[in-house]
């Protein structure tokens, strides 16, 4: 009988081994999967901001050539043209640049999602079902 329950506890244990290791296993390719995920959005972010960026630099520009010009139409002798010409212009220029200058990025720069682990869970875990 001590030779049955001996035997019994050793098939048990190897029964418990192979089901942790599975699961271990499970677990470390879930692991590359979610890391994978988290590598991927940060690409993404990164490359929405290098895109934020271009458009503010050439937001920069194009407002630096407007600079450029009030200061030739401001060394003008003509003061009533030049009062007349930037009127007009001023009220185009400033309607096209509200348009579009957005004042905050349209992507955040911190991956704030993977700070909570249940918006975490429905994005990634979920996702698989």
């Amino acid at each position: 009988m001590a030779d049955s329950v001996s035997g019994n506890c050793a098939e048990f244990e190897k029964t418990v081994v192979s089901q942790c290791d599975a699961l271990i296993e499970v677990i470390k390719q879930r692991k590359a999967e979610l890391l994978e995920n988290v590598a991927e959005e940060k690409d993404m972010k990164v490359h929405t901001l290098k895109e934020q960026v271009s458009d503010c630099t050439a937001l920069l520009q194009r407002t630096t050539g407007l600079l450029q010009f009030c200061i030739e139409v401001l060394k003008e002798s003509d003061a009533p043209s030049f009062l007349q010409i930037i009127h007009d212009h001023s009220l185009n220029v400033c309607q096209y640049f509200e348009k579009q200058y957005e004042k905050t990025p349209t992507e955040k720069h911190d991956i704030s999602q993977f700070s909570d682990p249940r918006r975490f869970q429905e994005i990634y875990v979920n996702k698989r079902k």
